[in-house]
């Protein structure tokens, strides 16, 4: 298992997409991956490791009740924040801290959603990323690095929610909450 994330889809009234969010888990990283919130809560004002995606331009395809969006090959960043302190609010809050790998997604990522009838259910989407670049960090006492730890990069498969988030910051039109889960992918032999 590569990693655990939630987030969330931000779409301006451009029509530009992003994304960003934060680790439930992550890799081999031992240590806890929040600080201790009030209550002992996670959520990403308490995630050390976020990740932020450059925003892109996606078109559509429908097929009956299925809608389709295709984003081009894009880049995202995963961040370590010692002091944590991310906020849906500003989706730039995600982007702070040392950035600790870069993956690029390698094709085409096809987001399909699923209605019946006028009602949106949900939203899934599969993305294999390549790891471009990646840098040693120190947590918990230990020196972690991704490069080593993900070097064939991921696949990841998502699921997102159809219930746009209520009041979205200014510029943006729409958000929706997602999770996604992503395996290692294994580097040829030789």
């Amino acid at each position: 298992m590569a990693w655990y994330a939630t987030g969330r889809f931000y779409v301006s009234g451009g029509g530009m997409l992003q994304d960003v969010g934060y680790f439930l888990r992550l890799g081999e990283i031992r240590g806890a991956l929040f600080r201790v919130g009030a209550g002992g809560t996670q959520h990403e004002a308490t995630a050390l490791f976020t990740f932020h995606a450059e925003p892109w331009q996606a078109t559509s395809v429908d097929n009956g009740d299925l809608s389709l969006s295709l984003a081009p090959p894009g880049d995202f960043t995963l961040y370590y924040h010692h002091a944590a302190g991310a906020d849906f609010a500003d989706p730039g809050s995600f982007a702070r801290g040392i950035p600790i790998a870069t993956f690029r997604r390698d094709g085409q990522v096809t987001t399909t959603t699923v209605s019946s009838g006028r009602t949106k259910l949900f939203g899934m989407n599969v993305f294999t990323a390549d790891l471009v670049a990646s840098r040693p960090f120190e947590h918990a006492g230990a020196i972690y690095d991704l490069g080593a730890m993900l070097a064939g990069g991921v696949t990841q498969w998502g699921l997102a929610g159809e219930d746009p988030i209520p009041s979205p910051p200014p510029g943006i039109s729409a958000v929706v909450p997602f999770v996604g889960s992503a395996v290692a992918v294994a580097l040829p032999p030789g």
